[in-house]
């Protein structure tokens, strides 16, 4: 489960933050068990104090020291770690659920539909929640005897040996397309249009003479890619070994990536001084750093000091910031919608005020601890169909709060050519250069070569011409129904 805590600050009231995932126990529909927590942990500390293991004792007391106190020896240091760690391991927990009585209800001798539900937000992806060992009526599920898919046997040699076939999985994706009647009606929805910005961030212009903070403030948003995504599914793993840093590239069902390259972000976030000889952001240097120190530092005054006083366990300096503009950003808005720190829109607010907000992250997010920036430019699409823009840069409108579209700096961001080609061979393990980077390893999967091709091509104008935009959606030949790309595949 994920969730935020201050566990690591100087506030002595340990707090966590549980909307992100939630885990249901539902029985004919209704809900009757929740978990938001780490298993294990009760009393909303952090720490999974039913694991034997667990000494929260000697965890908090050496908390108090390091944090509160401010004291901690460097022996204590290390224990208070190994302590720590064991501490934040979930464990099995038995739960037991009375058919007979459920909230004062009776389930006996009726048909009982249970059910495990596990929701979670569009951020961190957690291993989720596990269960195992159902019992009913002294029948035991305990999901281990089954054959996983794509796994079998073979006899050669006289020894059985364990064989697993791997599997690609190719989808179109189109977060900008929206399904209309001729009369401009929605005629269907698009699920994709959920992920149809991949990020929004905030970032400031250089310090100029007459103009203010708010002047200088812009917002960048980052588009998914459309075009087909392929997955690589590999049965060797299971469902909980699906990272590929811990995996070396590989997992159970990841994306294949049709480009892993640099995402150079716009404006001063892009300034050529921030990468190194080899197009890469120098992360480490102390140039980037501190252009990473400058531009968080004034967003924050500018948007969440309230917010990041909470997370920090101490107030921002804001002494050399306009007070004039302190939190200014919050009373600005883009698309009808009030802007608001992504973090704080996550854990201060609900899911029905969030759809009310627009979240910006903080500036140069996604460049060092996060690839959902470079992997939204996952797809593969056919040669002919042109870079793609994926920025889309905004600044505040003269005299308003709203924010506009900036069109000087939207048409100097980068473009992307598309990429329609996938040789398997280029993913040989540990030979491309991304899986040795320590910032791109993550990028895109591992697969096992076998000298698989496929190409993404446009489909033939003859037969696209056969679909007609005004007809009705239920028609076979309705526009939305219309080829939209097409794959050769090949060996080589």
């Amino acid at each position: 489960m994920e969730t935020e805590t201050n566990f690591d600050s100087p506030n002595p009231e340990i707090k966590v933050i549980t909307n992100y995932d939630v885990g249901l126990i539902k029985i004919n529909g209704e809900p009757v068990d929740m978990f938001q927590l780490i298993s294990g942990d009760s009393n909303f500390n952090t720490l999974a104090e039913q694991n034997p293991e667990c000494k929260e004792d000697e965890v908090l007391a050496l908390r108090k020291k390091k944090w509160i106190d401010q004291n901690i020896t460097p022996e204590e240091e290390t224990k208070y770690k190994d302590l720590l760690a064991i501490c934040r391991k979930p464990v099995w927990i038995k739960k037991t659920y009375d058919l007979s009585n459920i909230n004062g209800v009776s389930f006996r001798g009726q048909k009982v539909e249970f059910a495990v539900n596990y929701v979670s937000d569009g951020g961190v992806t957690e291993l989720g929640i596990l269960v195992d060992n159902v019992k009913f009526s002294g029948t035991v599920t305990d999901f281990e005897s089954g054959q996983p898919t794509g796994e079998f046997t073979i006899l050669e040699d006289g020894t059985m040996i364990k064989m697993h076939q791997p599997f690609y999985f190719l989808e179109y994706r189109d977060p900008l397309q929206a399904f209309r009647n001729p009369d401009g009606s929605v005629s269907g929805l698009n699920m994709d249009q959920n992920i149809a910005i991949a990020n929004a961030q905030g970032f400031f212009l250089p310090p100029a003479e007459g103009l203010s903070p708010q002047d200088r403030f812009r917002v960048v948003t980052t588009t998914y890619q459309p075009g087909v995504l392929a997955w690589y599914f590999n049965s060797k793993f299971n469902t909980r070994e699906n990272s590929p840093i811990e995996l070396d590239g590989q997992g159970y069902y990841l994306v294949v990536n049709s480009k892993v390259k640099e995402l150079p972000l716009p404006g001063p976030l892009g300034n050529p001084e921030l990468f190194d000889s080899n197009g890469y952001y120098a992360t480490d240097s102390e140039v980037f750093k501190a252009a990473v120190d400058t531009q968080r530092n004034e967003f924050i005054c500018f948007s969440h000091t309230a917010y990041a006083t909470y997370a920090n366990g101490a107030a921002p300096n804001c002494s050399g910031f306009d007070p004039a503009f302190v939190d200014a950003m919050q009373k600005l808005e883009l698309g009808g919608k009030k802007l608001r720190f992504r973090r704080e829109s996550f854990n201060d607010f609900g899911p029905l005020e969030q759809a009310q907000m627009f979240s910006v992250a903080e500036p140069f997010w996604g460049v060092v601890d996060s690839v959902a920036l470079r992997t939204s430019l996952s797809t593969f699409r056919s040669a002919d169909a042109g870079a793609f823009a994926p920025f889309r840069v905004y600044k505040v409108e003269s005299g308003t709060n709203r924010l506009v579209v900036d069109e000087t700096m939207t048409a100097a961001t980068t473009k992307f050519e598309p990429i329609n080609v996938f040789k398997d061979v280029d993913s040989l393990s540990g030979k491309a250069w991304w899986q040795r980077h320590p910032r791109f390893n993550q990028d895109s999967v591992i697969v096992n070569p076998s000298g698989l091709t496929f190409m993404v091509t446009s489909p033939s104008p003859a037969v696209q011409s056969k679909y007609d935009a005004n007809s009705l959606p239920e028609a076979v030949n309705n526009i939305y129904r219309k080829p939209v790309a097409k794959v050769y595949f090949g060996w080589e």
